[in-house]
Order: structure tokens, then C-alpha cells, then sequence
């Protein structure tokens, strides 16, 4: 069951990477983790990797933060590499890794979904260390919700109920945005999201 908590805040306000207003993503390419290494892979192939880290998220010798400022900067980069300036999306796998690492290295993490401009953006925020804040998806904004916006939902909502008995993930999401989402629909505890006004 979802509880609801209408909070006064506006994403805008919370998040303070920066985020290009109307900035569309590239549906081609697709950023995923393949046997614990971030890859970067066609949407429509995800078996065809183009580009590999130099890295495993695996390697338990690193220490969790080390391993999430990698991936971070792995995210970062490839979104910043596509030729269009559009941002490349990331497989949920990647949004596990995030929130596995930031447990690890105890962290608090907050998952947001909000509008800037005309699109919907899909973001892991670290309050306390916003060098490791990230966008994951960005959608376009329009009357219908995209179907990626709620399978996000749903993403964030599992993983906040996998790590609800050993630690709080926060999910945010904006008024709008939450009003056009549907209830996920598996058994579990509770999920609390916080529900922000937009200015």
C-alpha cells in the first residue's frame, strides 16, 4: 500500500544538480550493468555492449564509495558523450547498484521523479553527498504519462521495500506526476512517498 505525505518543498529546491529544461533522451541507447560492469548498450540489443567500464562493481577490495563515485562518473560521462546532447537512459539494474552501494556506505538516498520544463526526470539525490546525485531517465511531458515514468514508480517502490527492514530510502515525487501514476500492485510493507508541490 502506498501512503501518501504532501510535503511543501519543491524538486527544484531539493535537487541541486544541474538539469537542462526540455532535455530529451536518447531512446537508442541504454546505460546497464552486465556481470557487475557498466556497459553502455543499444536499447533494442542489450547483449551488443558499445562501450565497458574499466571497472567492476564487484571488486569488494574497493570500498563501496569508491565503487559508487565510478559508477556515478561512468552514468555522467556517457550521458555527456551522446552526439545529439540528449541524455542516455539507464536500465533499473543501474538504480539497484546505486542504492546497494549507498546501504553499504549508509548514505541517505532519495529517488525522485519530477517535471523540469516539458520533461519528466527520474533521479537518485544524496542529500548529504550531492556528487553522487544522478538522472537515470528523462521523458517527455506529456498529457498522457509515458509508460516509463510508471515502471520507474514501480522500480523505486521495490527497492524501497527490499531495503525497508535494514534502512530508508526516501521516494519523492512530484504532485503532478504522482497524481497520473497507478498504485503498484504487490503485497509488502507499506511504501511512503513524499508528494512535493511544485513552485
Amino acid at each position: 500500500m502506498i501512503l501518501q505525505v504532501n510535503s511543501t518543498p519543491s524538486l527544484t529546491v531539493n535537487v541541486p544538480i544541474m538539469i537542462v529544461p526540455n532535455l530529451r533522451h536518447d531512446p537508442s541507447l541504454l546505460i546497464d550493468i552486465k556481470d557487475f560492469i557498466p556497459v553502455v548498450v543499444p536499447s533494442t540489443d542489450r547483449n551488443n555492449i558499445l562501450i565497458r567500464s574499466s571497472f567492476s562493481l564487484a571488486n569488494l577490495e574497493r570500498d563501496a564509495g569508491e565503487r559508487l563515485r565510478a559508477l556515478v562518473d561512468f552514468i555522467q560521462s556517457s550521458q555527456m558523450a551522446t552526439t545529439y546532447g540528449q541524455y542516455i537512459g539507464c536500465s533499473h539494474a543501474v538504480a539497484e547498484q546505486i542504492a546497494y552501494l549507498a546501504y553499504w556506505k549508509d548514505y541517505p538516498l532519495e529517488f525522485c521523479i519530477g517535471r523540469f520544463g516539458k520533461s519528466i526526470v527520474v533521479m537518485a539525490h544524496f542529500p548529504r553527498q550531492p556528487e553522487f546525485d544522478c538522472i537515470l531517465a528523462v521523458f517527455q511531458d506529456r498529457h498522457e504519462l509515458h509508460s516509463g515514468v510508471q515502471q520507474w514508480f514501480e522500480c523505486f517502490c521495490r527497492l524501497v521495500q527490499d531495503h525497508a527492514r535494514i534502512w530508508q530510502i526516501h521516494l519523492i515525487v512530484d504532485k503532478p506526476t504522482y497524481r497520473k501514476l497507478e498504485e503498484p500492485r504487490f503485497p509488502g510493507p507499506d511504501i511512503l512517498v513524499e508528494v512535493v508541490d511544485q513552485e
